[in-house]
């Protein structure tokens, strides 16, 4: 299960700001990526489709991704684009 929420804060910074700011923070430089995005329901279909793809995962089939509103305290599941299957060439 993946649940991201509303007003985060990765959604109001980019990468190089929010690394900016903690290395202004910390007084040591800071490089690390920390997955800043704009849209948090493409933030979460990318998040549940990159754990359907981690082969090490069991039931990668069950995998769902949820956004919670704060201002309204409530959980709303995330569609998930359809997949056709590609058919075998030949």
């Amino acid at each position: 299960m993946v649940i991201r929420h509303t007003e985060c804060a990765l959604q109001r910074f980019t990468e190089t700001q929010l690394a900016e700011g903690i290395s202004i923070a910390t007084h040591h430089p800071f490089t690390e990526l920390l997955g800043c995005f704009t849209d948090p329901i493409e933030a979460i279909r990318d998040d549940v489709q990159r754990l359907i793809e981690y082969k090490s995962l069991v039931h990668r089939d069950k995998i769902r991704g949820f956004l919670y509103d704060l201002a309204t305290n409530s959980l709303a599941e995330v569609e998930m684009p359809r997949v056709v299957p590609q058919k075998p060439a030949g």
